[in-house]
């Protein structure tokens, strides 16, 4: 992250000397084991503390993130795990994989309309989230312990010896290179646009997860192109004409398969295309009316011809 190696190398800045203390006290205030912090109780030279610490690869971070496009109904709330420079960029990563069957088009649309300039995601963090020490960190407290507190924070901060320049070391020219680290997502859970909560703390004010995002979604978007052709979706008047089940008889079928469903008095409720597939195997898995899984079958096999 830029802030890890760009920034607070004057070891002779009264403000880089605050940091440094802040930092120290982090390493002593951090535990082993997982447990949860309000990440916004941190004074401001914490916050860069942790996120410096975290970028180092001596911190680990657990952090629950809700993300949404503006123009599809399904949002997802993920749990993921993270340390190094990358860590947070390859856990998001793994989210937009998990939902961009459903997100791909919708994200393409938004690219083709009016609004293609304008942001297309929401994305928050909820608090509060946990940290722990990772295995280096809990050798870097050692040190700490035992008065090689300025290794440590030369190593943290990017200071000294570790300033990222080449250095002579036992005959040969190495230095200070970041700590990739690791990202992974820990569980993931779908629900309605409608449903989304405000959060304590938006990205905006996360500048941490902001480039963590902007730079996972520039590097899926790279590998996973948004589909170019018409978003397929449909609506529950084509549920019924596919089935010739009543809303209520749909309501119930989709539950017990694990889909969305409209709310009471919603208009324009649509289902994706692999909704739309999840739900009709479903009613043939479930149904013993032989009319009704004979039209079932038949609507699938002709599934992607009548999409709305």
């Amino acid at each position: 992250m830029s802030d890890s190696t760009e920034s607070h190398r004057n070891a002779e800045d009264p403000q880089c000397q605050l940091l440094r203390a802040a930092v120290l006290e982090l390493l002593r205030t951090i535990p082993e084991t997982w447990s949860e912090v309000n990440a916004d109780s941190l004074t401001s030279l914490q916050q860069k503390g942790l996120t410096l610490l975290t970028a180092a690869g001596l911190v680990e971070r657990r952090v629950t993130l809700r993300l949404a496009l503006h123009n599809n109904p399904t949002a997802v709330e993920a749990v993921v795990t993270a340390t190094g420079e990358c860590g947070f960029a390859n856990a998001i990563e793994s989210v937009l994989a998990a939902m961009w069957g459903e997100w791909s088009e919708s994200y393409g649309q938004w690219k083709r309309s009016e609004l293609a300039d304008a942001p297309s995601t929401i994305c928050e963090r909820v608090q509060p989230e946990s940290w722990r020490l990772s295995d280096q960190g809990v050798i870097a407290v050692a040190d700490v312990a035992n008065g090689e507190s300025q290794r440590a924070l030369d190593f943290i901060l990017w200071q000294g010896f570790f300033d990222g320049q080449p250095h002579l070391i036992a005959g040969r020219i190495g230095g200070r290179q970041p700590v990739i680290g690791e990202g992974r997502l820990v569980n993931l859970r779908k629900y309605p646009v409608e449903e989304l909560q405000p959060s304590q703390v938006r990205i905006g004010n996360w500048h941490e997860g902001a480039e963590a995002f902007a730079r996972a979604f520039g590097t899926f978007l790279s590998k996973n192109p948004p589909k170019v052709g018409e978003e397929r979706r449909f609506s529950t008047a084509s549920i019924r004409e596919l089935t010739g089940l009543n809303n209520g008889a749909i309501n119930k079928y989709a539950k017990e398969a694990g889909l969305l469903t409209p709310r009471k008095g919603q208009k324009n409720f649509t289902y994706s295309l692999s909704d739309a597939r999840s739900l009709l195997n479903h009613i043939l898995d479930r149904s013993t009316e032989d009319r009704l899984r004979s039209k079932c079958r038949k609507s699938l096999d002709n599934l992607d011809d009548v999409a709305k």
